[in-house]
């Protein structure tokens, strides 16, 4: 289960992005120009963009190699793959 969720994210971060019109957001780029009227950051278009690329792994533990506490986060992790 847990190299099924890591393949998966690999395979999301591998497949590339297609480049278009609606990607390129050139539409949103011209109405938000040099910042006079707002960021891009409160533009929905970035907030589905974000979404669409967000990986968040239900049994992989991204925090387990960030703090040095790994010894009871690694038994958890697979633990809730056991239980799916």
């Amino acid at each position: 289960m847990m190299d099924l969720e890591l393949c998966r994210g690999l395979w999301r971060f591998f497949r590339g992005m297609a480049i278009g019109d609606e990607t390129l957001a050139l539409q949103e780029i011209d109405q938000v120009g040099a910042g006079e009227e707002g960021t891009f950051l409160n533009r929905e278009i970035t907030a589905r963009r974000f979404r669409e690329a967000l990986w968040m792994p239900q049994l992989l533990d991204t925090a387990m190699w960030r703090d040095g506490q790994e010894a009871g986060r690694e038994q958890e992790m697979l633990r809730r793959a056991n239980r799916q």
